[in-house]
């Protein structure tokens, strides 16, 4: 334990990794700030005027209000030309057509949102408790929780120094003979590694939950997030649980991605390329056509988990076996590279 807690020392101030975790932290403090524009199929305003009075459990009182101003609107956009028309030849007067030009302005700025709620409505399985609420800036909030780019390089800076440093310092020789020098030192090494990077993922993940809770109303965390379109079908869990536990696999993923560093470090044995190839390795799968929405590749590709939540489809059971596999297989990997130093140094 000793050993541990100097190597997680000499990682935060030697390897000057507490400087990139405040730097990560004040640049995510920063950019929460920021103003963020967001597109949707309808309109914000009108959507929270009807969540607002349709407030409540989905009843099939409401589905049928919705779609009786769904049927009104369509009817006053499609019937606007023929009494466009009827104006024209003096079949109507004045009055009667500016009513129905009101009508028609109020149909087209709410038609699409009505059909939304509709369409949501239908969605619905009944397998929780469905409600009509504003949930737009949920929906904005989960929407930009997608990779996270601030965070992979404060990682790189981090975790390629562990072993990189060594490399560069020619310090490897000396750390290899001692008593410690072997698997054991390598392995200390990588768990260091793997805390501050799981434990900085979460404060990135409570950070940005924070500035939410700041700016918004928590009386909706409780409610079940399959109310939430963009929550991929993830019924049984509230909206806040549904967050954290996306919080906790990405943590996983990035501390996998952690070993998986010290791996590529170890086989390299230059800071400067390690830090290169690991970005474009990590990176690679945004990059490619596609490859970002393929659920399955989540299993070995870890960045294409951290691109966005996670389904119902995902299995945490394959996820977690899948992550325990990689880890301890970059980590073997890395503590061999490390031993073959270790011979060479003493060739």
């Amino acid at each position: 334990m000793r050993l541990f807690i100097a190597e997680l020392r000499k990682l935060l101030i030697s390897n000057r990794a507490l400087i990139f975790i405040v730097t990560a932290v004040i640049l995510q403090i920063i950019l929460s700030f920021v103003p963020k524009t967001y597109e949707h199929s309808y309109s914000p305003e009108v959507y929270r005027k009807y969540t607002e009075l349709l407030a409540g459990e989905v009843t099939p009182e409401k589905v049928k209000f919705l779609q009786e101003k769904c049927d009104e609107y369509t009817a006053a956009i499609s019937g606007y030309p023929e009494k466009y028309a009827e104006y024209l030849d003096g079949s109507i007067t004045i009055e009667e057509f500016s009513l129905f030009t009101e009508q028609n302005v109020i149909a087209s700025a709410e038609l699409s949102t009505v059909e939304y709620l509709l369409n949501k409505a239908g969605s619905f399985n009944g397998s929780f408790k469905a409600e009509f609420f504003y949930d737009t800036d949920f929906e904005n909030f989960f929407a930009e929780n997608g990779f996270d780019f601030l965070l992979l390089p404060a990682v790189l800076c981090i975790v390629v120094p562990v072993f990189g440093i060594e490399y560069s310092g020619n310090s490897t020789q000396m750390i290899l003979v001692s008593k410690n020098g072997r698997v054991r030192l390598a392995v200390l090494k990588i768990l260091a590694s793997c805390v501050i990077v799981y434990l900085l993922s979460w404060v990135m993940s409570a950070l940005r939950l924070g500035f939410f809770v700041s700016l918004h109303s928590t009386e909706n965390f409780g409610k079940s997030a399959g109310n939430l379109l963009n929550c991929g079908g993830v019924n049984n869990v509230s909206i806040l649980q549904y967050y954290l536990v996306d919080s906790l696999v990405k943590a996983v993923c990035w501390t996998v991605l952690a070993v998986f560093i010290c791996m590529v470090t170890t086989i390299c044995r230059n800071t400067g390329f390690s830090f290169i190839l690991s970005f474009l390795t990590i990176s690679a799968p945004l990059l490619l056509n596609g490859l970002g929405g393929n659920e399955l590749l989540g299993y070995f590709f870890d960045t294409v988990v951290l691109s966005g939540m996670y389904r119902a489809s995902f299995s945490f059971w394959v996820f977690a076996v899948a992550a325990v596999v990689k880890a301890a297989a970059f980590g073997v990997i890395s503590a061999r590279c490390w031993i073959r130093s270790e011979r060479q140094a003493k060739e």
